[in-house]
């Protein structure tokens, strides 16, 4: 987390990954907010792990890294605190409850549980908590550890061991000399791309496996060459099912290759369907979703969510809308809404995030002989100059009567099959279509 809130949904890169002997790593970076990369590297051997976290930003930041190990520090005292930070449902910071903190003279470690030990070390100003916090679901509140660091760029190494105590005799910049349960000390060693073991028998490991991440993906500070789609702008104003029935809109055809999963396949699921129109007038941009579902599962408000950390209306048949805007004065508005049809009437429940209150949305829907459609509407005032681009993308979601989570999501943005765990009613930014409205 940083500056303690979640970081933001992005993809990551894979940078190497490799197998040799009894060793294999892992290692990746994501851009996880404006203006901070992290690099991670996980590297397992025989009965021990290392994990090295690397982060890199344009400003002093705080980063928070979270060891979900109830455990405690050799020699410690803690002391009672509050850990503050963001008030968001994925940040948890209000859930947190029995905190206590401890400042640290040194620069590592030693953390003893129940079923893992660890060496933890931190190159630079840090502070360790110990937290109280809900479990996973069905189960009691977990206690957990953070360490809480400080600066523009840092790094956090740990080792960890579910055989026996871990000993790290020193840690040099990249590289690390250790043991686990008094055993011969072994060395680590990160070489830009490589990953270099050397056993206490005096083998010589290298774990390689290197990608082209600047060939397969490209830099994360090159800006991305996009095609800019047309919203055409209507003569009349419309009414909900009027863009679909006259075909007059920029046209997505939601199925196969736009569904992300959870368990079922698209085709297990019922080979769900679901069309958008996207349309103006000389006042509105118009937002049009028709879904083909005979049997629609509109769930009720629920004051909370008793399953997750997420918003209880992900959990129902709905649409997310996704929005990002110029707006005024030079600020880039992003916002996004789940929105809830309520049966036995035209009226959408509507709950938004981030900049929702700058650019407020009206919707209502109805029911069609083969499912329901929704219209969004927005003032175009507010998006920002009349010829200035907007990214948008529209969520479908799908939640039979007989589960208790969404069983998956129409994307009007993607172009092939994914997976929706862990997903929420979030959406990462760079994946919105980019689009203007075109003048009557």
């Amino acid at each position: 987390m940083i500056d303690g809130r979640s970081q933001d949904p992005v993809a990551g890169w894979l940078r190497a990954w490799d197998e040799r002997d009894d060793f294999s790593w892992i290692d990746a970076e994501a851009p996880i907010t404006d203006g901070v990369l992290v690099r991670r590297s996980v590297v397992v051997g025989p009965g021990h792990l290392v994990d090295r976290v690397e982060w890199r930003a344009d400003r002093n930041v705080t980063f928070d890294l979270p060891m979900h190990q109830d455990g405690d520090l050799v020699e410690s005292h803690w002391t009672k605190g509050k850990l503050t930070g963001g008030s968001g449902l994925e940040d948890g910071f209000d859930f947190i409850s029995e905190a206590e903190t401890m400042e640290t003279g040194g620069a590592r470690q030693l953390v003893l549980g129940d079923h893992v030990n660890g060496i933890v070390a931190v190159d630079g100003p840090h502070e360790w908590w110990r937290v109280k916090a809900p479990g996973p679901p069905n189960s009691p509140e977990r206690k957990f550890m953070l360490v809480r660091a400080r600066g523009a760029r840092g790094t956090i190494t740990s080792v960890w061991s579910w055989t026996g105590r871990v000993l790290v005799y020193d840690v040099d910049g990249d590289s690390l000399e250790l043991s686990v349960t008094g055993e011969q000390r072994m060395k680590h060693r990160l070489a830009n791309d490589e990953w270099h073991v050397e056993t206490a028998e005096g083998n010589r490991i290298v774990l390689d496996g290197k990608r082209n991440v600047e060939q397969s993906t490209g830099s994360f500070t090159e800006e991305r060459t996009v095609s800019v789609k047309l919203i055409p702008t209507l003569r009349q104003e419309a009414s909900i099912g009027d863009l679909l029935t006259s075909g007059n809109g920029l046209r997505f055809e939601l199925g196969r290759s736009q569904y992300r999963r959870t368990e079922a396949s698209w085709e297990e699921a019922g080979s769900p369907t679901a069309t958008v129109m996207i349309a103006a007038t000389t006042s509105d941009l118009l937002v049009e979703v028709s879904v083909n579902s005979a049997e629609p599962n509109f769930v009720a408000a629920q004051p909370s969510n008793a399953l997750d950390n997420e918003n209880p209306d992900t959990n129902s048949d709905g649409i997310q809308l996704h929005l990002k805007a110029s707006g005024h004065d030079d600020r880039i508005l992003v916002a996004s809404w789940l929105m809830v049809p309520v049966p036995d009437s035209s009226q959408v429940r509507v709950s938004g995030r981030d900049d929702a209150p700058e650019l407020p949305v009206s919707a209502s829907w109805r029911r069609t002989r083969g499912g329901w459609q929704l219209l969004a509407r927005f003032r175009r005032e507010t998006l920002g100059p009349a010829d200035a681009a907007i990214a948008l993308d529209v969520i479908v979601n799908e939640m039979p009567s007989t589960r208790e989570r969404r069983r998956g999501q129409l994307v009007m943005s993607a172009t092939k099959p994914e997976w929706a765990y862990l997903r929420g009613d979030r959406q990462e930014p760079g994946q919105l279509i980019v689009m203007t409205v075109r003048n009557a």
